[in-house]
């Protein structure tokens, strides 16, 4: 036999081998993916694995099919996409392409329960999984609320945070006491307006009692002083503080 039968004989015999390796149907395909270690048999298993998913997928949406036969088909179309995603990662293993990122993708419609479990087509129709899914909607929705209160708190407290940053240490009642009293508010030129304020009261509450004793000759030494010495309550000047650093931190926003 030339070198050239030999040849021919042995790359007939290769081909034959792999061929044999081939199902002739879905079912033949090997339970382990890790058996197989030929690149183009492995994409041959997965390729018919998603046809048989295809299948399925139209089969169940069927408007006939009872109760009884969606479950069986779901659960069948469950065995079918953990296959399908161990030939993916084998393949990708032995140095073939990724396919494993597009197969999520088209999953990411599925429904799937707290166990991994997913539910095609008229699976979610079924009573007890329609109310399963409702739940779980309405347990995301709760989710993504209390996340979205818990990011506006967080950027509150950030803003706030550098708005405080902004204000002059005398709004957080901090006072130098190495520093003459007087020259530190010039200096600030914030607690300038408090003093302004005392001003105008006084005089506001002098001309009140102005009015209250037109005698001046009924006054007595003490009604004087008190008309000369007179200053603003401490409730007042708590309250215009109070509304002066609103005013400002709102400035701040």
């Amino acid at each position: 036999m030339s070198r050239n039968s030999e040849k021919a004989n042995s790359l007939l015999n290769r081909y034959h081998r792999q061929k044999s390796i081939l199902p002739v149907t879905g079912d033949a395909r090997p339970k382990r993916v890790q058996s197989v270690k030929d690149l183009r048999v492995a994409e041959k298993f997965r390729l018919l694995c998603v046809q048989e998913i295809s299948q399925k997928i139209s089969r169940i949406n069927d408007v006939s099919l009872n109760d009884y036969q969606i479950r069986d088909l779901n659960d069948e179309l469950n065995k079918l996409t953990k296959e399908r995603f161990a030939w993916e990662y084998h393949i990708k293993e032995l140095g073939g392409p990724n396919y494993i990122l597009n197969s999520k993708k088209a999953m990411s419609s599925v429904n799937v329960d707290s166990n991994g479990y997913r539910y095609f087509g008229r699976a979610k129709e079924l009573p007890d999984v329609k109310q399963m899914l409702e739940a779980k909607k309405k347990h995301k929705t709760e989710q993504e609320t209390q996340i979205q209160v818990a990011k506006d708190k967080k950027l509150r407290l950030r803003l706030l945070e550098e708005s405080k940053e902004k204000l002059p240490i005398s709004y957080f009642g901090v006072v130098n006491t190495t520093v003459d009293e007087t020259s530190h508010i010039d200096a600030q030129g914030q607690d300038k307006e408090l003093l302004d304020y005392e001003k105008r009261l006084t005089i506001e509450r002098r001309r009140k009692l102005n009015a209250q004793f037109s005698d001046v000759s009924t006054r007595s030494d003490n009604e004087i002083s008190l008309l000369r010495l007179e200053i603003p309550e401490s409730s007042a000047i708590e309250k215009y503080i109070i509304q002066k650093k609103k005013e400002k931190l709102l400035t701040s926003l």
